[in-house]
């Protein structure tokens, strides 16, 4: 799948890539398995990753 970045970019979609970043912010692998799960519901091909940040809410408990 395919994500289209801020400046344009496009690049694949990289589940691996959230996670490492979700883990460095102490996020449990409850949470991150959570947010993957959720995330992946609502990607698409060609998705801006500004429309992607829609389904992290930010008082998500890490």
């Amino acid at each position: 799948m395919k994500i289209i970045k801020a400046n344009g970019e496009v690049t694949s979609y990289e589940p691996e890539k959230i996670a490492r970043s979700l883990e460095r912010a102490g996020a449990s692998q409850e949470v991150i398995k959570e947010v993957l799960f959720e995330t992946e519901k609502v990607l698409f091909d060609g998705i801006h990753t500004k429309a992607g940040r829609c389904c992290i809410s930010p008082s998500r408990q890490l």
